[in-house]
């Protein structure tokens, strides 16, 4: 058996990385004896971006031989059905099955629901496993289906940490928002950002441009605010690779942060976290049983998580 799995860009969010590593775990663990190949979605999507005509690049997940391919995190959306669309309809004509794993909506409307159902009716999926309770009731009846939760739980059990020489800290992650008070901990804090693209210094930008997502958000910004921000602060760690996250996610004592995917990993090894959003995607958080995350520090209950995991690498 050969599968693909296709990866998220990890530069403009390394939470996409912690979705891929437990994906792929997962994938491992449900077919251990299979050929498992790992492609990028940001090749089409660099392109598009850009407003580059996508036809222009090379997809190497379209062009590997297999049998299924697998899509993780937030792939129930128009973007998702504009870039990665075209593979996934191909792939599907040539015979993939194609699996959605730990998958959810991002605007939540009834427009986006129509058009994915839309899309599912094409690609006529394998499997269809969700990260909240509301996805999984609006696209359960286009393919066999589990109430799953997200992938980046799985994370626990894909990766070690490392013990580190500093102790007792916490982590503070605000990307998309001012950093707001937070109660009195008396605790070492560590500042942690998760789209190294978006603090860019002068010496990487060669081409002096400025590039927008289509909804007017920062994308690469020479100078910009996030950045004189960010490395104005002390003790901040931004890296391209998500282990570095992991190791201290792993070791803190509570993470406060407006990402979903800085919180899930902390909770994943343990420990606390809060969550600062109105973000409809913390919907997942209900499913894995912390829906109070936005308002106090919450920890997992691991024996249930841990069941959770069983069940979902089982339907798999």
């Amino acid at each position: 058996m050969k599968i693909v799995y296709y990866d998220s860009g990890w530069p403009i969010n390394i939470g996409n990385a912690f979705i891929d590593i437990g994906a792929a775990y997962q994938i491992r663990q449900a077919a251990p004896e299979a050929k498992l190949f790992v492609a990028s979605e940001m090749p089409k999507w660099l392109c598009w971006i850009n407003k580059v005509d996508m036809n222009k690049a090379v997809d190497v997940a379209e062009l590997i031989e297999t049998d299924f391919l697998v899509v993780a995190g937030m792939t129930l959306c128009d973007e998702f059905i504009e870039v990665q669309g075209p593979v996934l309809r191909s792939m599907a004509k040539r015979g993939v099955k194609i699996i959605f794993l730990g998958a959810s909506l991002y605007l939540y409307t009834q427009e986006e629901i129509d058009h994915f159902k839309r899309f599912l009716d094409e690609v006529r999926p394998h499997g269809f496993m969700s990260r909240d309770r509301e996805s999984f009731g609006h696209f359960k009846d286009h393919a066999p289906s589990y109430d799953g939760i997200d992938c980046a739980f799985f994370v626990r059990e894909a990766f070690t940490p490392a013990t580190l020489t500093i102790k007792d800290f916490v982590i503070y992650n605000f990307d998309a928002m001012d950093e707001p008070p937070i109660e009195d901990h008396g605790k070492k804090v560590l500042r942690t950002q998760h789209a190294c693209f978006e603090v860019l210094p002068n010496s990487f930008d060669r081409s002096r441009k400025t590039y927008y997502f289509k909804k007017k958000w920062p994308f690469i910004q020479r100078n910009n605010e996030a950045a004189k921000q960010y490395y104005s602060r002390p003790d901040m760690m931004i890296s391209d690779v998500p282990e570095d996250y992991l190791h201290l996610f792993a070791n803190t004592s509570a993470t406060y942060s407006d990402r979903v995917h800085a919180c899930i990993p902390t909770l994943s090894f343990g420990n606390q976290a809060r969550l600062y959003t109105t973000s409809s995607r913390a919907l997942l958080f209900d499913r894995a049983g912390v829906g109070d995350v936005k308002s106090r520090l919450v920890r997992l209950d691991q024996e249930k998580m841990n069941a959770e995991k069983k069940s979902q690498i089982a339907f798999l």
